[in-house]
């Protein structure tokens, strides 16, 4: 499932609201059968790497397609999602990334053909350009992004890769065991990890998605325009930002019209103009706010003549996401175009 798929939610208050994935996801026929963290003794393959371990998770995967290996499937790296309650999950995420000493992959406990490696087979997600979920302009400082990512939504951080190639690329059964070794120990936790504190298959999703608005006549009275995402739906969809403007004139010609702020390089059009948005609180009862257009040019002739723009911005919701059921299987999400073996997504 690629990154910006689009997915439906169930309809609350007679409308649906669209989220897109984030991470790319790759369903593999593998499931979490089984998960434990303990202390000494422990209960794992031993090496030389392992000598100062004082505790061990062990995560065992199992292959849910009938006569099915790890080394039919060959999964060379697999994205696991802690998920539970935050003390536990912070947790169990610091000890994964600060305190892992070796990593072991095998078939059982007593597998002699373990395959051991470093911590560099395990890796963060969520740090990369590729990984953020909220748009920036490119000028935008990159750790700032980062910083008002964790506060606004932590979980994308809940994420690691394990590299499994040095295993399913060799011998490899149905039933695949990892074991991280880890040099501190935490009696809470022991207490608390199960195998549900893991996921296979996810991705965060966000209710951002690219929206055609309304074309605006351009009204020689009045100084700005409201952008309407859906003139059919104004409780249910609200302008994150703007991404592409255009004018369309009588004679049927169609120029771009760039941002007040943009960088233009080279020399200016003699006929340019530009755009400029405003924000402000919504009217009557619609929650949220609303994004009203402007226009300056260098030339007066960009404004002097009858045209249509038109708009795409990136959009959101408003409030309707919160109004979603959550647990016991909802809400639950289909995706707005085909997709191969997918029907929905919980």
């Amino acid at each position: 499932i690629p990154v910006d798929t689009e997915l439906d939610s169930e309809p609350v208050d007679g409308e649906t609201c669209r989220f897109r994935t984030r991470y790319p996801v790759t369903l593999w026929p593998i499931a979490v059968a089984d998960a434990s963290l303990k202390g000494r003794p422990l209960v794992a393959p031993a090496h030389a790497r392992t000598a100062g371990a004082l505790s061990c998770l062990r995560l065992t995967l199992r292959c849910t397609a009938p006569d099915t290996t790890f080394s039919t499937l060959q999964p060379d790296r697999l994205r696991v999602f802690l998920r539970g309650q935050p003390f536990h999950v912070y947790a169990l995420h610091e000890l994964l990334f600060n305190n892992t000493v070796a990593i072991a992959i095998a078939d059982s406990a007593s597998d002699p053909k373990a395959v051991f490696t470093t911590p560099a087979a395990l890796s963060p997600v969520g740090f990369s350009p590729e990984e953020m979920i909220l748009p920036y302009a490119p000028q935008s400082q990159p750790a700032y992004r980062t910083l008002t990512e964790f506060f606004v939504f932590p979980d994308k951080f809940l994420y690691f890769d394990i590299d499994l190639s040095t295993k399913v690329l060799g011998e490899a059964g149905p039933e695949l065991s990892i074991f991280f070794y880890f040099n501190k120990n935490d009696a809470a936790l022991e207490r608390a990890v199960t195998k549900d504190f893991f996921a296979l298959g996810c991705t965060p999703i966000v209710n951002l998605f690219p929206q055609r608005c309304e074309p605006i006549l351009v009204a020689h009275n009045r100084l700005e325009h409201r952008i309407l995402p859906d003139a059919r739906r104004p409780e249910a969809l609200e302008v994150h930002s703007l991404l592409t403007v255009a004018a369309t004139d009588a004679a049927g010609g169609r120029r771009t019209v760039s941002p007040f702020h943009a960088r233009r390089p080279g020399a200016e059009s003699a006929h340019a103009g530009y755009w400029a948005t405003a924000r402000r609180p919504s009217e009557g009862r619609l929650s949220g706010t609303e994004v009203y257009l402007s226009f300056s040019e260098l030339n007066p002739s960009f404004t002097s003549t009858d045209m249509v723009v038109s708009t795409t911005a990136l959009c959101l919701n408003r409030d309707l996401p919160s109004k979603l059921p959550y647990g016991g299987g909802h809400p639950i999400l289909t995706p707005i175009q085909s997709a191969a073996a997918i029907g929905e997504v919980v």
